[in-house]
């Protein structure tokens, strides 16, 4: 049976417009900011010490006053500073890396960090996004290109790295910002935004770019000197890491029509 056969015309339009309503605030607001997986600004941790929830590998990693983001909230005064065990990364690619669950869902991903780097000559600091199967990354993502005569970020595609049209300088804090497609997609991508905190000129954004490899699932994201470099003061700073999963619009709709039928029954019942 239709639903205008159900409802009077009034209703039918209070509906609409309910619904309307919802739709239009659920999916402007949502995406936005989804439902927090984690957060660490690394302000509960002692200086000096390892950042607790991550595991390391290859590298000292240690919560330092110098890794404090220059967007850090009003008191903060720490962050992870990354430096390669004995100055030189060699083979072992130095890493730390977070797990995190999103239950049984494989909804898109929105991930932020903000990232810092000392020496010009650093060997590609790089974020990973990554499932339980260890062997290869989803996203491979250069923060800072090591090659002689490019500034800036690059990306491994999967069938090799492109470089972004970017500048990254030293000594500048930059919000790095991903967006993902659903991990069960046929052919992952996700959205880019880099952002200077320091000059609101500097800002780069890019679309549609490509995983190393596609991925079923998401359950970690990894931060390597993805590298068999030897060179040393490899010194870069993490801070402020967020990992959000964000529904998908076919799910905002029902949430919305579902909050707009209870509406419209409410004041049906008052009126």
């Amino acid at each position: 049976m239709q639903i205008t056969k159900l409802c009077s015309p009034p209703l039918m339009r209070s509906l609409k417009s309910a619904a309307t309503a919802a739709c239009i605030a659920l999916c402007a607001a949502i995406p936005a900011y989804g439902t927090l997986i984690f957060f660490d600004d690394f302000e509960g941790n002692t200086i000096g010490s390892a950042p607790a929830g991550w595991t390391i590998g290859g590298t000292t990693a240690s919560v330092e006053t110098a890794g404090q983001s220059a967007d850090g909230a009003a008191g903060d005064d720490r962050g992870v500073q990354l430096t390669p065990t004995g100055g030189s990364i060699g083979t072992a690619n130095p890493r730390i890396e977070r797990s995190f669950s999103q239950g049984t869902n494989s909804e898109p991903l929105r991930i932020q960090f903000d990232f810092m780097y000392l020496n010009s000559g650093i060997s590609n600091p790089t974020i990973q996004l990554r499932s339980s199967d260890p062997v290869q990354p989803g996203i491979n993502l250069a923060m800072k290109h090591a090659q002689a005569g490019e500034d800036g970020a690059r990306v491994n595609e999967g069938s090799g790295f492109v470089t972004l049209n970017t500048v990254i300088d030293p000594d500048i804090w930059y919000r790095y910002t991903i967006t993902t497609n659903a991990a069960e997609a046929s052919d992952n991508t996700f959205d880019l935004s880099i952002q200077s905190l320091s000059d609101s000129s500097a800002n780069y954004n890019f679309t549609g770019l490509g995983f190393h490899n596609n991925l079923t699932s998401f359950s970690s994201i990894r931060f390597v000197y993805n590298s068999t470099s030897t060179t040393a003061n490899d010194t870069f700073f993490i801070d402020n890491v967020s990992v959000s999963s964000i529904p998908e619009p076919s799910s905002l709709i029902l949430m919305a029509l579902a909050g707009a039928g209870l509406l419209v029954y409410r004041n049906k019942k008052r009126g």
